[in-house]
């Protein structure tokens, strides 16, 4: 498979490459990955440095606090796609799953029948919460809640983050329980917002559920 690889604010497509090695590795298989690096230049988040040194530049996909900066960014990932693509997978952390999930269901409304979905899988990682694709075509923002949007994600998906993440403690709850039942996992674990240090029994976890959500993808061809 050909994964499309969306990193989160305030790091950049370098690190995130980096930060996801062992999984990739560890998967194995014939599978491909390319990440791409946020156009909106932003601070680097708190702690990056200590690790990958003050010289990083970092980016994000958009302002939440911007409609514009939104809208700009799906349109810019639809064209990327379209250019570079297909993609057989996303696998997005914290804004990069946000972006993604949204775009998701924003195909999802735009081809209902889904015979051809823009992603046959996704991986989601501390996700953050998609907004309506129908509220941004108003020019009006609004995150997505379960108990009122349902499961709009329909492809299989791996939802995977920290119990102790106190930055955001509820959005990858939240997107997780906006894919349908039957075709998610879930993996949590002790950490935070943050992609942990993946080795031992996490690691194995996470590649089991990526593994599962590629085999359920594929079957479903």
């Amino acid at each position: 498979m050909r994964f499309l690889c969306l990193h989160g604010w305030g790091i950049n497509s370098e690190i995130f490459e980096a930060q996801t090695a062992p999984l990739r590795y560890q998967v194995g298989g014939e599978h491909t990955y390319e990440f791409v690096d946020g156009s909106f230049a932003c601070p680097p988040l708190p702690g990056l440095e200590a690790v990958y040194g003050p010289q990083q530049e970092c980016y994000a996909y958009f302002d939440p606090s911007n409609l514009t900066s939104i809208l700009k960014a799906l349109e810019d990932l639809k064209d990327y796609i379209g250019a570079d693509g297909p993609f057989d997978g996303v696998i997005g952390y914290s804004q990069g799953a946000a972006l993604a999930a949204t775009l998701l269901i924003q195909d999802k409304a735009d081809n209902p029948s889904q015979l051809h979905p823009l992603f046959k899988c996704a991986v989601f990682l501390s996700g953050g919460v998609p907004f309506d694709p129908a509220a941004l075509a108003r020019d009006e923002k609004r995150y997505l809640d379960p108990a009122v949007d349902g499961e709009p994600i329909t492809i299989p998906t791996a939802n995977i983050w920290g119990s102790n993440d106190v930055d955001f403690p509820d959005t990858s709850p939240r997107l997780s329980k906006l894919c349908t039942a039957e075709k998610r996992t879930e993996v949590v674990h002790v950490g935070g917002h943050e992609i942990p240090v993946l080795k031992g029994d996490l690691l194995a976890d996470m590649v089991r559920a990526l593994n599962e959500t590629v085999e359920l993808a594929l079957s479903v061809q």
